[in-house]
């Protein structure tokens, strides 16, 4: 009761100011009431996202890229950037404005996550499926494919009889039927950015297990691919949205 009281009372106090070592504080904290903002907008291609921004459909303000077009008399209009966030979501923010400084996020574009699980061993039949619908062809993709569709796992025995004593060897492992030998670490170009810029290609690692055949890619290349695909989707907005500046 008397800690309920005590915090009422508090509560009640008025707001005081004062200076510390030459900052300024208040007595109690204070929430402050900001001005409505914009709702963000959510896409999930490149090609929705330019043509949004250009449309100009939730104010004028938003399609205006100033280097490129000059500006209409009697009409108002805000600059929009663009931030590559990674190599599947970018957004689009209105510059800092405001007494509270707040930064707008006017849309936002994030790719749908359907990768390859790379890491992963997965059965001979899951790894053609999944690598054929979520890779674009290469050379090496090619023989990865041609390598994964015709290895079997085999068990050779032979027999060894003296006339005396028998004798049984046994071999377990992988058969490769088609003769071809895989680069130690394979260029391909799997899709994991959005499918209007190039496909960054990257080494990977094929690894194979035996009982039942198994079979995974492990990706070598220290995500160095992220970088390339970002500059590819700044390339393709700064093509698409000229004047507009997008950062990486």
């Amino acid at each position: 009761m008397i800690k309920e009281a005590i915090e009422k009372i508090e509560a009640m106090a008025a707001v005081e100011e004062f200076l510390m070592d030459g900052r300024r504080y208040m007595s109690k904290q204070i929430i402050p009431v900001k001005e409505p903002e914009i709702p963000s907008l959510g896409l999930d291609t490149l090609r929705g996202f330019v043509d949004y921004l250009k449309s100009g459909f939730d104010g004028a303000e938003i399609g205006y890229f100033p280097s490129a077009n000059p500006e209409p008399v009697g009409r108002t209009f805000l600059q929009v950037a663009i931030m590559v966030d990674s190599p599947t979501v970018v957004s689009a923010f209105l510059p800092v404005a405001g007494p509270w400084k707040t930064r707008i996020k006017v849309c936002t574009t994030g790719w749908p996550q359907r990768q390859f699980p790379f890491g992963q061993f997965l059965t001979q039949e899951d790894f053609v499926i999944k690598a054929l619908a979520m890779f674009q062809e290469t050379d090496d993709f090619h023989k990865v494919m041609e390598l994964a569709g015709k290895i079997v796992c085999a068990d050779e025995a032979e027999l060894t009889d003296n006339g005396v004593s028998q004798a049984v060897t046994v071999k377990r492992g992988f058969k490769q039927e088609s003769g071809r030998i895989l680069p130690l670490r394979p260029v391909l170009r799997p899709v994991r950015t959005f499918t209007e810029v190039e496909q960054p290609a990257s080494e990977f690692i094929f690894r194979m297990k035996s009982e039942p055949v198994a079979l995974a890619l492990f990706e070598a290349d220290m995500g160095k691919w992220e970088m390339e695909a970002k500059l590819n989707i700044k390339a393709f907005l700064e093509a698409e949205l000229p004047g507009v500046p997008v950062f990486v």
